[in-house]
């Protein structure tokens, strides 16, 4: 085939519809559309996988801050007095049960006992707790730390059946 080329007709240096193939300028381009197409997929990836966490800990946050106020809804209800120094909640229960409140700085858990006996975790993450008793309602100040973002929750109570 070479030799009929050579010396039966010239030799044509363009392409034929059958010779394909991609040109160098072809293969950059393509090569830099690639490049954009998965910088965006990753990109997008990472900022859905940044929310979903900021999700999850802003949903356990919630969590703990909904189980200390069930709890405490609980046991206000049927409370017939309620005691505080700042750091320990006591409320006396209608039925001559004690349920103390307290925080554990080491473990940074709220943990609520029932005549001293046992503990049950309320509340986790917590940094700092305080607890007041003003004008008949309990006032309650609870630091969060959720992956080094801290978050202030303040509940505010008011026994139904009894007084303080």
């Amino acid at each position: 085939m070479i030799s009929r080329c050579l010396f039966s007709k010239p030799c044509k240096l363009v392409k034929n519809e059958r010779d394909k193939g991609f040109t160098l300028i072809e293969m950059m381009i393509s090569l830099t559309l690639t490049g954009l197409i998965l910088t965006l997929g990753i990109s997008l990836w990472m900022f859905g996988w940044k929310a979903m966490d900021q999700e999850t800990s802003i949903m356990q946050s919630l969590d703990d801050e909904w189980v200390l106020y069930h709890a405490l809804t609980q046991d206000l209800t049927c409370s017939t007095r309620v005691n505080t120094d700042g750091s320990f909640l006591t409320v006396d229960l209608s039925d001559g049960e004690v349920a103390t409140y307290g925080f554990s700085p080491i473990s940074h858990l709220i943990l609520r006992t029932l005549n001293g006996n046992g503990e049950v975790v309320v509340s986790t993450n917590v940094d700092r707790v305080s607890w007041q008793v003003v004008n008949n309602e309990l006032h309650a100040t609870i630091d969060y730390d959720n992956e080094g973002k801290s978050n202030e929750a303040e509940l505010s109570l008011t026994p139904i059946v009894a007084s303080f």
